[in-house]
């Protein structure tokens, strides 16, 4: 099975605000295909991504994967990152889908990350 591999270089942005950015990344695909977003978080600060499918008619998530991962503080893309996560789906249906993860740690978000795809 080919993988279309979407992969996005976060900016890292210290602000007090509520959304930090937005990052939008698109693709097309066909049925079958999938997806990997992978995302670097640190559990020890109390954030957390999290993940909403707007169409699941389309897409759908098939794996998670967690692993630590030693990054040097020049290289850190979100404060304390230490493990990445990837996040696996497949395309399972035509027509058009995105999901959106937020870098979250109850009401305050850090980060949003938008992804889509047209299926054909």
């Amino acid at each position: 099975m080919k993988k279309l591999i979407v992969s996005l270089m976060l900016v890292l942005v210290l602000a007090l605000t509520t959304v930090i950015g937005i990052a939008p990344a698109s693709a097309d695909a066909n049925i079958g295909e999938c997806m990997a977003i992978t995302l670097e978080y640190c559990p020890s600060t109390g954030f957390a991504w999290t993940y909403v499918i707007n169409n699941p008619n389309v897409l759908e998530l098939v794996s998670f994967t967690s692993e630590p991962t030693v990054i040097p503080p020049e290289n850190l893309q979100i404060q304390g990152g230490s493990y990445y996560g990837t996040w696996t789906f497949k395309f399972i249906g035509e027509g058009t889908s995105s999901v959106t993860f937020k870098y979250k740690k109850g009401n305050k978000i850090g980060r949003i990350m938008k992804y889509s795809a047209r299926v054909e």
